[in-house]
């Protein structure tokens, strides 16, 4: 049986059951597809998974080339590149030209991407976007080459056009000796523009917030040993608050926001709240059971908002365990009402069932329970595959989302074939 029809037996087998596709059919269905799951070995497995990102990346890069996507597609995809070809490595070789080929990668994304602004065929943001990506791509190979740069990298300033064009001018040789902390100061700067942009336009939720998480994240990565993260953490927290705040008062002033953008709103607020209360947690009780130590008064200032401060004191005293319940119930019906609406792009219907996977992992009890969470990811994965081929035979997705299901299936499937052997060795 050829994979489409497999497929397609299996997406007609899951349309058969509940919601939960617990038919007979589809129980059948995804047994088989378990078993063959499990015949299948780990080099199979990988290089089958290197090749499909391959194609993605060369599908999304055309997309991209012709104004049909964004720069994030690239980046997605090339990570995937990245992310495979690392597997397929021996034990003792270099992975340096993996790291140089996947910023060479970025780099000629965000060439493209200024030639589209410059003709006017492109925002500022995806301008930024591609800057942000090309830094951290740069930062990574530097990184795994394991030396410490002797130029400076220019800071932001001034005219961006013109910083830009500077920045572009630079050629591998002095991106080899580029400082990292400059590339850290500089890929914060970017991450900070465009999580302003896009939450000044009122972008989706889905769009904003993990741009406000790029900005959490360059943040970290400026601090040295030591340093205290909690406040890039609930800086992290505040916005996105902020941002679900915003998004239920549309939705009460106008209707305008759907139930799966203030689903994905909760739980990304959840995400930064159990971050920021787990690194200002206090030591563990007599019972073991973790808690946050209480906010200090100190750090309130008396003078502000009294409603900040409230929230804040409310904040730091949370229940993490029950946070922990509450991101997971939200994760998993954002992903029901989102697959519900209709898969259009299957990057979407994949991101929040990801989110799903690690809000059941978060909350899961132990390693049975956490292998338990990895093979309804597979589950879910399997489903979106059949339903993106069904899709795709229509005319109606791209073949990138295709292969996006495909991968994501793929790396689903040796994540729970690891977990299946390790169970059986002890």
């Amino acid at each position: 049986m050829s994979g489409f029809t497999r497929l397609a037996v299996l997406a007609a087998a899951l349309a058969a059951g509940t919601g939960d596709g617990d038919s007979l059919d589809a129980l059948q269905a995804v047994a088989k597809a378990k078993f063959e799951a499990s015949q299948r070995t780990p080099a199979e497995r990988a290089r089958e998974l290197a090749e499909t990102a391959r194609r993605g990346y060369a599908a999304a890069f055309q997309m991209y080339a012709n104004g049909k996507a964004t720069p994030d597609s690239i980046w997605v995809w090339s990570s995937r590149v990245l992310e495979s070809e690392l597997a397929l490595l021996d034990k003792d070789a270099d992975p340096a030209p993996l790291y140089e080929r996947f910023w060479r990668d970025m780099r000629e994304s965000e060439t493209i991407a200024m030639t589209k602004f410059e003709a006017g065929k492109a925002g500022l943001g995806d301008l930024t976007a591609a800057r942000y990506e090309s830094l951290q791509a740069e930062m990574g190979w530097l990184s795994h080459r394991g030396r410490e740069g002797k130029k400076p990298y220019p800071t932001a300033g001034g005219d961006p056009l013109a910083e830009y064009r500077r920045n572009t001018a630079r050629d591998q040789a002095e991106a080899v000796q580029a400082a990292p902390r400059e590339l850290a100061q500089a890929s914060l700067e970017a991450a900070r523009e465009m999580a302003s942009s896009m939450e000044y336009v009122q972008a989706p939720p889905d769009i904003v917030l993990p741009w406000v998480w790029c900005v959490r994240d360059a943040e970290l990565a400026l601090l040295n040993k030591g340093d205290d993260p909690t406040p890039a953490l609930q800086e992290c927290w505040e916005t996105s608050r902020r941002i679900e705040e915003i998004a239920e008062g549309r939705k009460k002033a106008r209707g305008v926001m759907n139930r799966y953008d203030l689903l994905t709103c909760y739980c990304y607020r959840l995400e930064a709240e159990i971050a920021w209360l787990r690194a200002r947690k206090g030591p563990d009780t007599p019972a073991g059971r973790k808690t946050a130590a209480p906010l200090n008064a100190a750090h309130v200032d008396p003078v502000e908002d009294v409603g900040r401060a409230r929230m804040l004191f409310e904040a730091s005293n949370a229940d993490i365990q029950q946070l922990l319940r509450d991101r997971l119930l939200a994760a998993r019906d954002a992903h029901k009402e989102d697959f519900r609406a209709g898969m259009v792009w299957a990057s979407v219907p994949l991101e929040s069932s990801f989110r799903w996977l690690e809000a059941d992992r978060a909350a899961a009890a132990g390693p049975k329970e956490a292998a338990a969470a990895v093979e309804r990811y597979w589950r879910r994965a399997l489903d979106l595959e059949a339903t993106a081929e069904e899709k795709a035979s229509a005319g109606k997705i791209a073949t990138a989302d295709v292969l996006a299901t495909r991968y994501a299936r793929l790396q689903a499937e040796g994540w729970m074939v690891q977990g299946m052997g390790e169970r059986e060795a002890k």
